[in-house]
């Protein structure tokens, strides 16, 4: 009954057991006290770690921090740190330094939990357009264009064509996207972000066959960030009823456009405080790279 419980993060997408098989092709490590919380990186190395988890092969950095919303300047700013850190990581796996980088907010500015990925983008400054004046382009350091696509109810037009598009435009080098996720589990609603190599499929807990944005899509590499800011109602019932006579009578999963999803009460104050950390954590890293 493992189909119930749809989740966007790599490290509920596998057990111990599944792990400690070395032909899954599943790897964990921990990083510790990285500006001090504890980083997990799972890989996922193979086919059969791509069929356990559901997850494609590549690396995914999970920082767990717990109400971040509630937490003071500093601390906020050491979360900001640990996520710079996973990007620099992947950035250098990438072999990528002085890039031209754009990054992306996907969802729905609308709907709270949706808002993310759009609400980074606000944070951020944009300096792509500034080259040509040197002396304001420099006292940045970086070269950054920004975009925030409407969704594909809005726009009628997926997103991975609106990102190819802005990619040609910008000559960008490496793509950043930020989005919603979701998860199985309410300990980690709205208290995770994953940092990610893979790319991202858009709406993936909704709506299933849209395309996804990846390198293979996009042709350049894409590092993808998310905070899981909803749960799927079933997958949430089906976790509590697991293992009890109840949980067996559960023997066909809905359609994902009829499924239900929960979010936490707070959820207008903590995307915004989200956004901020994500936001300054892309600046942070793309400035040192």
């Amino acid at each position: 009954m493992k189909e119930y419980l749809q989740t966007d993060l790599a490290c509920e997408s596998y057990t111990m057991d599944d792990e400690k098989d070395s032909k899954n092709g599943i790897i964990s490590h921990f990083y510790k006290d990285i500006f001090s919380y504890d980083i997990i990186k799972t890989e996922i190395t193979n086919k059969t770690g791509e069929k356990i988890t559901k997850k494609s092969i590549g690396k995914y950095y999970t920082l767990y921090v717990k109400d971040a919303w509630k937490y003071t300047i500093d601390e906020k700013e050491n979360i900001s740190c640990a996520i710079a850190f996973c990007i620099n990581e992947i950035l250098n796996d990438f072999g990528i330094t002085s890039a031209s980088y754009l990054a992306v907010g996907l969802g729905n500015r609308n709907i709270s939990s949706d808002a993310l990925g759009p609400l980074s983008i606000d944070e951020m400054i944009a300096t792509h357009h500034l080259k040509d004046n040197k002396k304001i382009y420099n006292k940045f350091g970086y070269d950054l264009s920004l975009l925030a696509p409407p969704v594909l109810g809005q726009s009628g037009i997926d997103s991975v064509d609106i990102i190819k598009y802005a990619v040609d435009v910008t000559k960008a080098s490496c793509l950043i996207v930020i989005d919603s996720l979701s998860t199985k589990s309410l300990d980690r609603l709205c208290t995770t972000l994953q940092i990610t190599n893979t790319g991202i499929k858009p709406a993936s807990a909704i709506k299933e066959g849209r395309k996804e944005i990846s390198y293979k899509s996009i042709g350049i590499p894409v590092i993808s960030i998310g905070v899981p800011c909803a749960i799927n109602l079933e997958s949430l019932v089906y976790s509590f009823l697991e293992g009890n006579a109840t949980s067996r009578k559960l023997t066909k999963k809905s359609n994902n456009n009829d499924a239900l999803f929960l979010t936490r009460n707070e959820i207008e104050n903590i995307v915004p405080a989200f956004a901020k950390i994500i936001s300054n954590a892309i600046t942070k890293a793309i400035k040192n790279n």
